[in-house]
């Protein structure tokens, strides 16, 4: 069975008598497409904000405002609406007028091949400009065919997620208060030990998905980026997969940001979450928010003297040593120091490393000398979670006496025997 494309088509002209309208009722008989009609650009708002899958957004250019915005906000325009929201889908603009290429070279910057803009046609060439659409739209796929399992992904999480919402439910209406549960003697569960909890829930549902993972276990392909550029791409993918970035300054603390202390130096926040939470409380209740946090330190510069550095001119066997020497260190066989590939030192580059000497790296500074410290970046799950497993092991370690070489050779001759 053919999956058919869902389809939001947003006109303020959806539902009146004319070429919009028909192309509308076109799409609604036509039985490879769902069509979801809007005709306020605010409920389109509200949509997409609501709504993770579709496949095309078709978007008249000529939304007429029927609510004038609050003082403090611009006015929702599809250019406002396109570039302030953060969309995963294919948009189609559909415009009377002419474009201005300023503008739409802003809107290509943003969503690459993903967008496309078309000229309406009159009322009475409606048979003609569906056939345009319907080939416009047929392209729009094959260029744009990556997108094809993210979107079946998106509609397994949606469907999974509504599973794990209703067994919860019936399990304990009050469900969410009760895993929060604050009575005497518990500790208090953050938000963000609540919001792994659920994500746990769906990664293990999310695995009994036998098609999903059939498709992206076909993923599996040799990379046919282009050089130079293919170490960059992947260096870019790398940070956005270990690294998240924060958008507010100002929200609270959480175990893995990365604190700018200056130019030079870095640090990354290591108390455990739930402690932060009871920090925050006994700050609340006494007023006081010099409550000790934990750090590993360290200063941009500190991954100089450490990285491998490969010689363009060195003979293959000494390239080949360096190579896996390099594999070694960012593998992090030593338990004394870390490493970060794709650090975030700047948004422009993505191909610079951390250093994290163990030895050297702890430091505590209360929370009211840190709190205002530029915090843009947090780096994610499962990476912090590594990196304090690692810190542990390292001031857990306990040496004991090696093994003489005669016993070494003893031992191996009996058991070889």
């Amino acid at each position: 069975m053919t999956m058919k494309k869902i389809i939001i088509f947003a006109d303020d002209d959806v539902f009146r008598v004319g070429s919009e309208n028909e192309l509308y009722r076109k799409f609604q008989d036509d039985e490879d497409y769902v069509v979801i009609p809007v005709s306020n650009i605010e409920d389109l708002e509200v949509l997409v904000s609501s709504m993770s899958v579709y496949n095309v957004l078709i978007l008249d250019w000529e939304f007429k405002k029927t609510i004038e915005p609050n003082v403090d906000t611009q006015p929702i325009t599809p250019y406002n609406f396109l570039m302030g929201n953060q969309l995963y889908t294919k948009v189609y603009v559909y415009s009377r007028i002419e474009i201005e290429d300023e503008t739409k070279n802003k809107l290509i910057e943003k969503y690459g091949s993903k967008i496309k803009f078309k000229k309406k046609l009159s009322n009475s060439e409606i048979q003609e400009n569906y056939n345009e659409v319907i080939a416009d739209l047929s392209e729009f796929e094959s260029n744009n065919s990556h997108m094809e399992i993210p979107f079946k992904w998106s509609k397994s999480i949606n469907k999974c997620t509504q599973q794990i919402f209703k067994e919860l439910e019936e399990a304990d209406k009050n469900w969410l208060a009760n895993i929060q549960s604050n009575e005497e003697g518990d500790n208090e569960i953050s938000p963000s030990d609540t919001i792994s909890l659920f994500q746990n829930l769906l990664y293990e549902v999310l695995l009994q998905d036998s098609s999903l993972y059939e498709d992206i276990k076909g993923q599996h392909k040799e990379n046919n980026l282009e050089e130079p550029k293919a170490g960059e791409v992947a260096a870019k993918l790398f940070r956005r997969i270990i690294y998240t970035k924060r958008t507010d300054n100002s929200a609270e603390m959480l175990t893995g940001d990365i604190f700018k202390f200056s130019e030079e130096e870095y640090g990354i926040l290591m108390t455990p979450e739930c402690d932060l939470v009871e920090r925050n409380k006994a700050a609340k209740d006494s007023g006081n928010d010099d409550k000790a946090l934990t750090f590993l330190v360290f200063k941009k510069s500190d991954i100089d003297q450490k990285i491998v550095k490969l010689n363009s001119t060195s003979n293959e066997s000494k390239q080949s040593n360096q190579l896996n020497n390099l594999r070694k260190q960012f593998n992090n066989n030593t338990i004394s120091c870390h490493f970060l590939p794709s650090f975030p030192y700047t948004e422009e580059i993505y191909t610079q490393a951390a250093y994290i000497d163990f030895k050297s790296a702890l430091r505590v500074f209360p929370k009211n000398e840190v709190k205002d410290k530029e915090r843009k970046f947090k780096l994610n799950s499962p990476y912090i979670h590594q990196l304090r497993q690692r810190y542990l092991a390292f001031l857990g370690r306990y040496g004991v006496p090696a093994l003489p070489q005669k016993v070494i050779e003893e031992i191996a001759k009996t058991n070889a025997e």
